[in-house]
């Protein structure tokens, strides 16, 4: 029956697509993503800054206006008015020396401060309708004051509160308290100051200096920081912020829009007044038209750098190909020779392909004919040689003899060390490739390489032994157990002068518990924490580290485990209570009793 071949599809047809689908689409794609995500993120990232810069105002604000209040009380509750008018009715005092005093602590407090532009004292034996003592930083006189401000301030001075209130009076903002004395609370006079614009806003976010309005109990109250614009879209966006505003509110930022406008409004309710900050700003990102001419100029650009890309890669790489598919077709019917035209190539590295094929196309004849034969013949020679020099029954063989000669000459201790070799080297050859052993065969390397490290130690070293009988038929991993004796003898047995190996195993329900248990030096904290990098195989030891070959056998070990096991089972490597440091090796449970 004739089979059909499916046929492929011309390079050309898959550079064109390779430019459209890999090239083209993803680049526009990404370019569209990237843009309206950049527009995403710039008014996030705008939004988020300008809603900073609000709060920031506003709690700067309130700080401020804070502060003031508190240096209004200091008078009251440090009694130093109320101390002079007690002096003053006892006669102790003359009127004019405490008019003096109250002067003198209204000119310190708040004249020299700049932070307060004027002052009014009220004194309750001299009446409320006119203050006893007036004084302005910018040049206001009494009768300035008393025709703008003290229609405002009267309800407040004749009230019964003490508390201190906070209101906006003519643009400016004034704190108006009356005055109670201390021990018997008796009323005997109210202070009004004003605040330095200035200094009150001084420090506001660079980002927001203008359109920005204080709003104190309402929104009938309004400080002006700056110029407010004053666009129909500006003023309406304005009178939805004052409406939104809500005198209970505990610190709450809302955000509106209006045409090309964007409205933020923080507010917060304090012990003495409520604040709100409004401020709205033109939005840049509204208008798309040039954006979008971006889009199309960009789009056209990758478009045309896509049909050059085609015509490039035809010409640079589909053309030489074809050339190089020719020669090869010759080659194919037996036209030994043939030669592509090198000079036609577009590129250097094309030449020397072109070059190549017309040598290896000279030489394919002789080396068929002659050459490759013999040279077959001599690898299968050097191969053969090879493998009988690393034949695993070679090293037996010659242990055997060497133990042999030992025995002849009743050198035990060197029989010993020989069997013991071998059983570790045969046990490490794995002739049969198993992926696991029975635990007994494990042990029984272990107990060899046990013997030949005695042997080196001598009275140093001392190993106990307390094995499960039942899992001796488990199946294990070949080879996960001399690493760590190595291991617990380089770093524990050899740093001291005397020490034990205890060699564990046991179960539970769940688990198969591997033990290697060594005294010696104990385990620092920065130790375990090379351990535990080592096992994660996050570590890896320099080339004259000590200890380079057992921890890169730790680590074989716990990755082995979790390969045939899973990531829930492994190797782990802890100091124990009294010093020690245990090996454990967690495996599955599996009921092996012989």
């Amino acid at each position: 029956m004739k089979t059909v071949k499916k046929k492929k599809i011309r390079l050309k047809k898959r550079l064109t697509q390779f430019m459209i689908f890999v090239w083209f689409l993803p680049l526009e794609c990404l370019f569209l993503v990237t843009y309206f995500s950049f527009q995403v993120a710039y008014r996030e990232r705008t939004d988020r800054m300008i809603g900073e810069g609000v709060s920031s105002a506003a709690i700067l604000t309130a700080v401020r206006i804070d502060e003031a209040i508190r240096l209004m009380e200091k008078p009251s509750y440090e009694k130093e008015w109320e101390t002079g008018l007690n002096q003053y009715r006892k006669g102790e005092i003359s009127k004019a020396s405490f008019y003096v005093q109250i002067k003198n602590t209204l000119k310190k407090s708040f004249y020299r401060d700049s932070r307060f532009e004027s002052y009014a004292f009220y004194l309750d034996e001299s009446g409320l309708k006119m203050p006893l003592f007036f004084a302005s930083r910018t040049g206001e006189n009494m009768g300035d004051y008393l025709g703008r401000i003290q229609p405002t301030v009267q309800p407040v001075i004749e009230s019964d509160s003490n508390y201190v209130e906070v209101h906006v009076i003519d643009g400016k903002i004034y704190l108006i308290r009356n005055l109670y004395t201390i021990s018997d609370y008796e009323r005997y006079g109210s202070l009004v100051v004003s605040l330095n614009k200035d200094e009150l806003t001084e420090g506001y976010p660079m980002q927001i200096p203008d359109n920005v309005i204080i709003g104190l109990n309402g929104t009938e109250e309004l400080f002006y920081v700056g110029e407010a614009d004053q666009n129909d879209e500006a003023v309406r966006l304005y009178g939805k912020l004052f409406e939104a505003f809500s005198p209970d509110a505990r610190g709450r930022m809302i955000g509106m829009r209006e045409g090309q406008y964007k409205g933020y409004l923080y507010q917060k309710k304090y012990d003495d007044y409520s604040l709100g900050c409004y401020y709205i700003v033109h939005d840049a990102m509204v208008s798309t038209s040039r954006q979008n001419w971006i889009v199309v100029v960009v789009s056209l650009l990758l478009f045309l750098m896509t049909l050059y890309g085609i015509r490039f890669l035809r010409h640079n790489i589909e053309q030489p190909l074809d050339r190089m598919v020719e020669g090869s077709k010759k080659m194919e019917k037996g036209e030994f020779g043939s030669r592509v035209e090198s000079e036609a190539m577009p590129n250097e590295e094309f030449a020397y392909l072109a070059s190549s094929f017309n040598d290896m196309s000279q030489q394919v004849k002789h080396l068929f004919d002659t050459v490759y034969s013999e040279q077959i013949a001599r690898k299968d020679a050097q191969i053969a040689a090879l493998q009988a020099q690393i034949n695993p029954h070679f090293l037996n063989n010659t242990l055997e003899m060497m133990n042999w000669q030992a025995r002849m000459n009743n050198d035990i201790e060197i029989c010993k060390m020989i069997e013991s070799l071998s059983i570790v080297l045969d046990h490490s050859i794995n002739r049969n490739n198993q992926k696991t052993i029975y635990l007994s065969e494990e042990l029984r390397c272990a107990d060899a390489y046990l013997y030949i490290m005695s042997m080196r130690f001598g009275q140093r070293l001392k190993v106990e032994r307390e094995i499960d009988g039942e899992l001796l038929r488990e199946n294990v991993p070949q080879l996960i157990l001399q690493p760590l004796i190595e291991n617990a003898i380089m770093h524990g047995i050899e740093t001291v002068r005397q020490g034990t190996i205890w060699l564990c195993v046991h179960h539970d329900d769940r688990y198969t518990y591997v033990d290697v248990i060594n005294t010696g030096k104990e385990l620092t904290t920065q130790d375990q924490e090379v351990i535990d990098r080592i096992l994660a195989g996050t570590y890896e030891p320099g080339t004259a580290e000590r200890g380079r070959h057992t921890s890169i056998g730790i680590r074989n070990v716990n990755r082995r485990i979790k390969l045939v096991y899973g990531e829930e089972y492994g190797l782990t490597i802890r100091s124990m209570e009294d010093g020690r440091t245990r090996s454990r090796i967690m495996i599955p449970y599996a009921d092996c009793t012989v």
